[in-house]
């Protein structure tokens, strides 16, 4: 988390090293699954770090 002056930025970085062919296969077949579920949880994080910023006055409505 990056603290900004008009709040903050999640980086997220996912390190993959496959080995040879099958991992490789296996890293872009479950590549859109990964892609939705990160997503999702991001998403999920910054509605309740707003949540919570919005209950103890930190930001406004």
């Amino acid at each position: 988390m990056l603290p900004l002056p008009a709040g903050s930025r999640l980086v997220q970085r996912l390190e993959f090293r496959p080995r040879g062919w099958p991992g490789r296969v296996m890293w872009w077949v479950e590549l859109p699954g990964h892609t939705a579920v990160m997503s999702a949880m991001l998403s999920s994080m910054a509605r309740e770090a707003e949540r919570r910023a919005r209950a103890d006055g930190t930001i406004g409505p």
